[in-house]
């Protein structure tokens, strides 16, 4: 009967997907950079006279726009996804905690309580 009722793994699941959740908000950060720089040189090349005489720089831009749209869009939807630490272990309450362990808990807690109770009335009577 000395067997976790949870099983120790659970915490270590818990903890590596927080630290994917960190590091998928980190890189959507940086890709999310990168696009917006890449796009910001693109945009001033349109703007500029004669910018389609420098059409290899302009094709990188859009080839790395192609690249860092996509990537952004997976890390934000993996930022959406991955559940925080605290929704994890709350789902993790919610699967063990049922009315029973609820109702063995509160009588257990009446049966504590009673017990001060009654210790608390022979120590008053003994003054």
């Amino acid at each position: 009967m000395n067997t976790p009722i949870i099983d120790p793994g659970w915490f270590y699941l818990i903890g590596v997907c927080d630290l994917l959740k960190l590091l998928s908000e980190v890189l959507l950060i940086v890709s999310a950079f990168a696009l917006v720089v890449t796009l910001f040189v693109w945009a001033i090349g349109i703007w500029e006279e004669n910018w389609y005489e420098k059409d290899d720089e302009y094709k990188f831009s859009a080839k790395l726009t192609k690249i860092f749209t996509p990537l952004s869009i997976v890390f934000m939807l993996l930022c959406i996804f991955i559940p925080s630490k605290d929704t994890l272990y709350a789902m993790l309450a919610a699967k063990y905690i049922t009315p029973a362990n609820i109702e063995t808990a509160a009588d257990c807690g009446e049966n504590v309580i009673d017990y001060i109770v009654e210790k608390i009335g022979e120590i008053t009577e003994k003054e």
